[in-house]
């Protein structure tokens, strides 16, 4: 539990991260490169400039956190687009 914690530049990099409470927490300029963050819970989390390329199983809300200028990298990008109301399309040209 990092609960309000101010973890900037942080490096929880290549490691298993299930179930982290990371609400309020300053991670400016963290690392989570490779990290598998399943069930982690980012909430009012400063995320500016964070990299998590290569960071899986994340749900992170764009407009409940701040994620300026932070690195993220498709597939697992998408979870960025949970928590909006919206329908994505396959793009499979039908």
């Amino acid at each position: 539990n990092f609960y309000g914690a101010a973890l900037g530049d942080i490096h929880i990099k290549t490691c298993v991260a299930h179930e982290v409470d990371f609400t309020d927490a300053n991670l400016n300029g963290a690392s989570f490169k490779g990290t598998d963050l399943e069930r982690s819970v980012f909430q009012r989390t400063d995320l500016t400039k964070a990299d998590l390329s290569g960071a899986r199983n994340y749900l992170i809300s764009p407009t409940e956190n701040t994620i300026k200028k932070a690195k993220f990298a498709l597939p697992e990008a998408m979870g960025l687009l949970y928590s909006m109301d919206i329908e994505l399309d396959e793009g499979l040209g039908e």
